[in-house]
C-alpha cells in the first residue's frame, strides 16, 4: 500500500514521496525527475493508494464489485444495497482485508453464486458457525434481510439441528420436545417481558449439552430414564461430568412429565448465603471517576453510574433507548418501564453527550452504523449490546458490576420504603421489599404517617 499524507518538500503537492532533495528532503516522483505520480487509474486521486495503479476507495469498489457478481457478469438487485455499503466502507483497507482473506466473505460469495434467494430460513439452514452469524448481520444491516425480532433465541433452533443431527433415535424422543417445547417458549417468554437481548437464551446450549450428555451416560451405564435412581444423578454430577444448574431443568422437566421416577431431584450446591457489596468510599470513588474522568469511554462512564446510583442491572442498562431520554426546563429524566427517573445534571450530560454520539464503525467493515434506536447498541448496530460483553468491560475498567448494583441497592434501600424504591428504580416490588427487609428498616410507621387521617382521630 502506497499512501501519502506529508507533502512534497518542493511543490508542497500531497503524493507519495519516493525522492529526496540534495539537502535530504522527501519529495514526489515529478520533483524527482520520476513520470511517477501514482496517481489512481480509475479516478485519477492521489496520495491514497492502495497500489500503484489505484487508489484505495477503487480498489474497494473494484473488490465488492467482484464478490458480487452473478454467474451471468452482473450484480442483481437483491445484492444492489451490499455493494454500495461495502463501496462506502470507512475503513477501506479493513473492508479489502475482509473481502479477500476471511471465511464471512467466502461465504456470501457462494451465496451470490448459488443465484438463489438469501432469506433467514435458508441462512438457518447451514452449519450454525461465526460465519453464519457474521454474514447474517452484515446483511441486515444493508436491507438485504429483516431484522428478526429475537434473534438471539431464532438462532437457538438451527444450533439445534446440529446438535442432534446424529443423536440416536431414543435421545432426540426426549431432547427435542425438552429443547423446543419448553426450553425456546419460556426463553421467549422472558423476552417479551424483559425486551429482546441475549440474556433469555444464553444458558441454552449448556442446558441442552448437560441433558445430552447425561443420556449418553445412562446409555454407558445400560441405564434408561425410568431406571434412573437419586444415586445415579449424584454419581454422574459429582463425578465432575455436569453442572447442577445445567442438569437441573432437565431433571425437572423429565420429573414433571413423568419420564423418571418422582422422587428424584438434581440439588444445587449449598453455599453460605452472602451478599457482595462494595463499601461507602469504593462506591463513590468508582461513581466519581465515571462522572469525571474522560479517560473513561463513555458508554462505560453512563452505564456504571446508572448502577452505582440507581442498581440498575446491565440486563435493563442495554436495552435503553434514545426515546427513554427527554429533557425539559425542569431537568432531565430516564423513562424505566412506566414512571420517570429524573438524573442529576452531570448523569443528565454524560447521557445527553452518549445520545448524541455520532455512529462509530463497525468492527471489521467499518461500515456506518444505520441510525439506531438503542444507547448501547452492539456490533451489528441493531440489537443492543450483549449485558455479559458490558460487564466484562465495565470490569476491565475497574467497575463493578454485580456488587455495583447490590451496593446501590442497599443504600437506596436504608433511605426508601419499598413502594418508592420500585418506582424509582423500576424493580418488582417483592424485589423492592427484600432490600427493605435486608437494609433491615421498617417503614410501617412513614407509610402510617403518610396516610390520611379520618375526622375524628
Amino acid at each position: 500500500m502506497i499512501s501519502a499524507k506529508t507533502p512534497c518538500a518542493v511543490c508542497r503537492t500531497v503524493l507519495p514521496l519516493i525522492g529526496s532533495s540534495a539537502d535530504g528532503a522527501r519529495i514526489c516522483g515529478p520533483c524527482a525527475g520520476s513520470p511517477l505520480t501514482f496517481a489512481c487509474r480509475t479516478c485519477g486521486a492521489t496520495g491514497d493508494n492502495h497500489n500503484a495503479r489505484s487508489c484505495r476507495r477503487c480498489a474497494l469498489t473494484d473488490r465488492a464489485t467482484k464478490l458480487l457478481l452473478g454467474p451471468d457478469g452482473t450484480i442483481s438487485a437483491r445484492w444492489a444495497a451490499l455493494h454500495a455499503k461495502l463501496a462506502a466502507s470507512d475503513t477501506p483497507s479493513a473492508t479489502i482485508h475482509w473481502i479477500q482473506a476471511t471465511k464471512g466473505s467466502r461465504l456470501l460469495r457462494q451465496l451470490v453464486l448459488d443465484d438463489i434467494p438469501v432469506t433467514h430460513e435458508y441462512l438457518d439452514t447451514l452449519a450454525p458457525s461465526r460465519t453464519v452469524n457474521c454474514v447474517r448481520d452484515l446483511l441486515v444491516r444493508c436491507a438485504v434481510l429483516p431484522e428478526r425480532d429475537a434473534e438471539y433465541i431464532d438462532r437457538i433452533d438451527p444450533w439445534l439441528r446440529h446438535l442432534m443431527a446424529d443423536a440416536p433415535p431414543h435421545h432426540l424422543h426426549v431432547l427435542g420436545p425438552f429443547a423446543r417445547w419448553y426450553l425456546l417458549p419460556k426463553a421467549r417468554r422472558a423476552a417479551h417481558r424483559r425486551g429482546v437481548g441475549q440474556s433469555a437464551p444464553t444458558t441454552i446450549p449448556s442446558t441442552v449439552l448437560a441433558a445430552s450428555r447425561f443420556l449418553y451416560w445412562l446409555d454407558s451405564q445400560h441405564l434408561a430414564l425410568v431406571e434412573l435412581s437419586q444415586s445415579h444423578v449424584d454419581e454422574w454430577l459429582d463425578s465432575g461430568r455436569g453442572h447442577y444448574r445445567y442438569l437441573y431443568p432437565f431433571i425437572t422437566w423429565t420429573r414433571t412429565h413423568g419420564l423418571i421416577p418422582t422422587g428424584i431431584r438434581a440439588p444445587f450446591p449449598q453455599y453460605p448465603q452472602r451478599l457482595t457489596l462494595l463499601d461507602d468510599d469504593e462506591r463513590l470513588h468508582q461513581l466519581r471517576r465515571c462522572l469525571d474522568d474522560d479517560d473513561l469511554p463513555l458508554a462505560l462512564r453512563v452505564a456504571g453510574a446508572l448502577t452505582l446510583l440507581y442498581g440498575l442491572p446491565v440486563t435493563t442498562i442495554v436495552q435503553l433507548r434514545h426515546d427513554q431520554v427527554t429533557t425539559t426546563t425542569t431537568g432531565t429524566s430516564l423513562k424505566l418501564a412506566d414512571h420517570r427517573l429524573a438524573l442529576p445534571p452531570r448523569l443528565a450530560t454524560l447521557l445527553k453527550r452518549l445520545a448524541a454520539e455520532p455512529p462509530t464503525p463497525h468492527e471489521v467493515l467499518g461500515l456506518r452504523k444505520q441510525s439506531s434506536s438503542l444507547l448501547f447498541p452492539g456490533a451489528a448496530g441493531t440489537r443492543p449490546i450483549a449485558a455479559n460483553t458490558l460487564s466484562h468491560r465495565l470490569a476491565r475498567h475497574g467497575l463493578a458490576g454485580l456488587t455495583a448494583r447490590n451496593s446501590a441497592r442497599l443504600a437506596l434501600a436504608t433511605r426508601l420504603p419499598a413502594t418508592v424504591l420500585a418506582h424509582l428504580t423500576g424493580i418488582e416490588m417483592e424485589t423492592a421489599t427484600k432490600w427493605n427487609h435486608r437494609a433491615a428498616h421498617d417503614w410501617t410507621s412513614y407509610l402510617e404517617a403518610r396516610l390520611p387521617r379520618r375526622s375524628g382521630t
